[in-house]
């Protein structure tokens, strides 16, 4: 590896950290935006707790991408790394049918949710111009 490339992944490490910075910043705004409308004005505002809980998300996936270094991370892999290779091997395989299935369980509830929900929207007379159909479909696609 290069200097000039060392020295381009420590400016953007520096620039993540930045990001996640910035992102911690504006959910405190929203959280004292928050406190202050609703005690001190009496005047609740949903948005600060949606744009608090969405930053809290961003900002953990955010830093475990690019912010924490991989011997910052915390592992509960006592027992894997306690075992030999065929207990290991086990315990992979035990995993990964683990996550298929739970996987295909969400794949499969989602498809059933869509399906009840174009049943619905059909069966329930849709507008000449067919406007509530595009506008069911709307939670979906965002």
């Amino acid at each position: 590896m290069t200097s000039s490339s060392r020295a381009i992944g420590a400016w953007l490490a520096r620039r993540a950290e930045n990001i996640a910075a910035a992102m911690l910043a504006a959910m405190f705004a929203a959280f004292l935006l928050q406190i202050a409308f609703r005690y001190l004005l009496g005047l609740p505002i949903g948005w600060t707790h949606e744009i608090s809980v969405v930053l809290w998300l961003w900002l953990v996936l955010w830093g475990a991408a690019f912010v924490v270094s991989e011997r910052e991370e915390i592992r509960f892999d006592i027992i894997y790394g306690a075992v030999g290779p065929g207990p290991r091997r086990v315990m992979a395989l035990i995993s990964a049918v683990a996550l298929i299935s739970l996987v295909s369980r969400v794949a499969h509830e989602i498809s059933s949710a869509l399906h009840r929900k174009v049943n619905t929207t059909f069966l329930s007379g849709a507008g000449e111009n067919g406007h509530a159909v595009a506008f069911e479909f709307v939670p979906f696609i965002g």
